[in-house]
C-alpha cells in the first residue's frame, strides 16, 4: 500500500524490515494478482 501511495521503495524496505529490497518490489504484484483470484472465485469471470 504505501508504495501504491508513492513512499520510495528504499523507506518501504526498511518499515517492513526486509533485508532485499527486491522482495519489497514484488508485494505489491503479488498482491494484485491474489487480489484478481479473490474477485474470479467469488464473483467469476
Amino acid at each position: 500500500m504505501l508504495l501504491t501511495e508513492g513512499v520510495g521503495p528504499r523507506v518501504v524496505q526498511e518499515r517492513l524490515g526486509h533485508a532485499r529490497i527486491s522482495l519489497t518490489l514484488v508485494l505489491p504484484d503479488l498482491q494484485r494478482e491474489a487480489a484478481a483470484k479473490v474477485q474470479r472465485t467469488l464473483f467469476g469471470g
